[in-house]
């Protein structure tokens, strides 16, 4: 009984430490919505805990029974069956190779409560981390309204035979809940020496914006004016 108990404060102390490194690294990003770091501090809390709780039952004494020894083994197997696949896989950047198993619509939006424009409603061309899902979704609703505006971001490139001559698309993952949910969205680019540019590629994007059909819709579309090619950043998802 004693080693199961042992075994069992074991997982759960691996299991808070392995949250408390995600936590540290800010890897924790690349799996849930920061709006939830909050319930995932207090598990890590509950695990910690419950590892106490387990070797104060192991040293207590006045008190002895016999267990089932397979079902608590089991039991032991299953609570240790995710920390192993965490620690033994490799934290994975969600890339090219996903879009190709969703929908690669670019026109696809999450809705958000974030806006782009400032408080006097005039348009910020230069569209960071925090304001690119609330810019497509503006852009794909309303895309003869910001006709010529220049725009400023940063994706990464995404090529597709369906899409028009010279273009890509300079994608995003955005997140609402975790990795599992992500949704890509961007805008089609319209760049001649695209062919040049590789696969998951990331790129600091400047152009003005234009509109032009795709896939039976009016989308918005950036001449590109100027492209840098920079290193991945830090945490690639958007929320």
């Amino acid at each position: 009984m004693k080693s199961i108990q042992i075994i069992r404060a074991a997982i759960l102390f691996v299991f808070g430490y392995y949250i408390i490194q995600l936590l540290s690294s800010g890897d924790i990003s690349k799996y849930i919505h920061p709006r939830f770091l909050l319930g995932l501090q207090l598990s890590c809390g509950l695990f910690l805990i419950l590892g106490l709780v387990q070797l104060w039952q192991v040293y207590r004494t006045g008190h002895h029974h016999h267990p089932n020894l397979k079902r608590e083994a089991l039991a032991c197997a299953i609570l240790a069956f995710p920390l192993i696949c965490g620690i033994f896989n490799p934290t994975a950047v969600l890339g090219s190779y996903m879009i190709d198993k969703k929908d690669s619509n670019p026109a696809r939006t999450i809705p958000v409560s974030s806006s782009p424009a400032s408080p006097d409603g005039s348009w910020e061309p230069v569209i960071n981390d925090n304001q690119f899902l609330a810019a497509m979704m503006i852009l794909y609703g309303n895309p003869a309204d910001y006709l010529n505006r220049d725009i400023e971001f940063t994706a990464f490139i995404y090529h597709q035979d369906n899409f028009p001559s010279d273009c890509f698309l300079a994608a995003r993952f955005g997140i609402t809940c975790c990795a599992a949910d992500a949704q890509v969205t961007g805008l089609l680019c319209h760049f001649q020496e695209q062919a040049k540019l590789p696969q998951d590629q990331w790129v600091r994007v400047k152009g003005v914006l234009q509109v032009q059909s795709f896939m039976s819709s009016e989308v918005p579309i950036v001449e590109v004016s100027s492209l840098q090619l920079i290193e991945p950043p830090k945490n690639p998802y958007v929320y």
